[in-house]
């Protein structure tokens, strides 16, 4: 396909850094509450465990992601502007570490601040 025919959207020049500081936070908190189920502070089923270790690296993914990504983003007219392909990656990290803070909500974890 070429240049002038993939599909690009506009977003806010701000997304990506609002992107990035989710997954930065999702992977701090996940890393702290690791360290705290290996320290035995707390005690984690197996699967809860796997699901914390699920979302901490698909944060890391994301927010690598995001680095990778920011050289290469256009902004015209105060719009970033991506393509298609960027879109569904950033989709899809979206979705992933959703559905796990889903699941770990759901086991009475929470990876936000209260």
């Amino acid at each position: 396909m070429s240049e002038e025919s993939k599909l690009k959207f506009d977003f806010k020049p701000e997304a990506l850094d609002d992107w990035q500081n989710w997954a930065v936070e999702c992977m701090t908190y996940s890393n702290e509450m690791i360290k705290d189920h290996l320290l035995g502070l707390i005690l984690l089923s197996d699967e809860t465990a796997n699901e914390l270790h699920k979302v901490n690296v698909n944060s890391f993914i994301f927010k690598n992601y995001i680095d990778d990504l920011r050289p290469v983003v256009s902004i015209e007219d105060g719009k970033m502007k991506l393509e298609e392909e960027d879109i569904a990656n950033i989709w899809k990290c979206l979705l992933t570490i959703s559905e796990s803070k889903k699941f770990l909500l759901d086991v009475s974890l929470s990876l936000e601040t209260h």
